[in-house]
Parts: structure tokens; sequence; C-alpha cells
């Protein structure tokens, strides 16, 4: 009997969590998460064809190199300030993780950056601290939401990995940037089919 019961409240406890993960996915959906990550993608892009064929071109050091990534990010919070749809005036649980996540990359990518810096390392080294901070924060994005991003972290240590393989120039940044263009683009377009598909649902209901 109390094997039963163990078995009855391990069942239980696997459903809520299973009703917890569908309700975060429906969040993403919901709050438009899909729209904004397409508007990511291009933005992303645009700071690493910038760094790949004028900062690594020329040689810049290495603040230069975060110069682009700092406009993206600030392109990214406008458009989630204009973009982002929110039932209540308060975070959602969705958004505060949201926000930590992408939070810790960007501190974490910044910081790494400027020690590189000051250490006085080759600035090319760079980009596997941005391939590594982006393949770490898509794996955390897979603990919290769904496993796809799993196979998106792995993306990018795959990548990473190929990296001194590849030749001089700006080459490693354009395929960094190609690979976090078809995965938020990709991503973001799937979310935002299935949003307008429940809004067009819910105008026939």
């Amino acid at each position: 009997y109390a094997c039963g019961m163990e078995r009855e409240q391990a069942e239980q406890a696997l459903s809520l969590i299973r009703k917890v993960v569908d309700q975060t996915r429906d969040d993403l959906v919901a709050q438009n998460w899909g729209l904004l990550w397409m508007l990511h993608s291009f933005s992303n892009l645009a700071a690493f064809v910038v760094i790949g064929l004028v900062v690594e071109a020329r040689a810049l050091p290495l603040p230069f190199y975060l110069l682009p990534l700092i406009a993206a990010g600030a392109v990214n919070g406008v458009c989630i300030v204009l973009f982002s749809k929110r039932d209540q005036g308060l975070q959602s649980f969705v958004e505060q993780q949201m926000h930590g996540i992408w939070g810790a990359f960007i501190l974490g990518t910044g910081i790494a950056g400027l020690s590189l810096h000051l250490a006085h390392a080759p600035p090319s080294l760079f980009v596997y601290v941005v391939a590594l901070t982006s393949g770490i924060s898509f794996a955390m994005m897979g603990t919290v939401f769904t496993r796809k991003f799993f196979g998106v972290a792995a993306a990018f240590a795959l990548v990473m990995a190929a990296f001194p393989f590849f030749p001089s120039g700006g080459g490693r940044w354009l395929t960094l940037g190609g690979l976090w263009w078809v995965t938020l683009f990709g991503i973001g377009f799937t979310m935002h089919r299935v949003r307008l598909s429940r809004k067009t649902t819910a105008r026939i209901l």
C-alpha cells in the first residue's frame, strides 16, 4: 500500500511539472517572444557582421568588439519594451527567467572581454568567449523552457571546436552570427505562427 501511495504521488508530481513546463512555453508565445526573437536575430546578426568585416578586418583593439554587441543589446532592449505583451504590470516568471539568463550572458561576456583586454590577450580569442557564453546561455534556456535549446547549445559547442581550423579573418564571427540568426529566427518564427494561429482561432470562437 505504501509503495502504491508513493507511486501515485510521484505521478502527480510529474504531472504537475509537465503542466508547469507547458504553461511556461505558452507564456513565451503569449508574451510575443516569437516576434521579439525574430527581431533580435537581425540585430545580433548585424553586430556579428560588423565585428567580422570591420573590427576584426582592421585589427582593432578588443573594446571595439564590444561596441557592436552593446548596440545590438540596446536595440533588443527597445524591442522588448515596444513589443512584449504582458497581462499584468509585474514581471512574470518567464520574463524573470529570460532576463536573468541573458543578463548573465551579457555581463559574463562583457567582463570576459575586458579581462582579455587587460591581460593583453589577442582580440581574436574573444570569439571563443562569445561562442562559449552563448552555448551556456542556451543550455540554461533548455533547463528552464524546452530541451530543444540543448541542441542549440551543442551546435555552439561544435562551432567553437571548429574555430581553430578557420582561416584568419572574420569568418568565425560571420559563422557565429549566422548560427545566432538561424536559432533565433527559426524558433521565433515558429512561436509567432503559433501566436497568430491562436489569435485567429480566438476570433472565430
